[in-house]
């Protein structure tokens, strides 16, 4: 993460920011051919899942897991129009 920055920088300071547009945009191309040559995926043939990961016993989902010590935060109250 912190070598594209780096690197960004000093073609920057050599060559100007010309120069960082032009080598960004080739990388962006050269990643697009190599992205659209990829073979094609054949489907498993198995049913897809319910979710993304396998509910454990006890798990209630994102962010909603219990952690000790940690009191949850109530839901805030509703008014008349809400």
């Amino acid at each position: 993460m912190l070598a594209g920055p780096a690197l960004a920088g000093l073609i920057a300071a050599a060559w100007g920011v010309r120069a960082c547009y032009a080598i960004d945009t080739v990388s962006f191309v050269a990643s697009l051919y190599a992205t659209a040559r990829l073979p094609a995926m054949r489907p498993s043939g198995r049913p897809p899942s319910q979710g993304a990961t396998p509910q454990l016993p006890g798990h209630r989902g994102p962010g909603r897991a219990h952690v000790p010590g940690l009191r949850p935060v109530p839901e805030p109250a509703r008014g008349p129009g809400g």
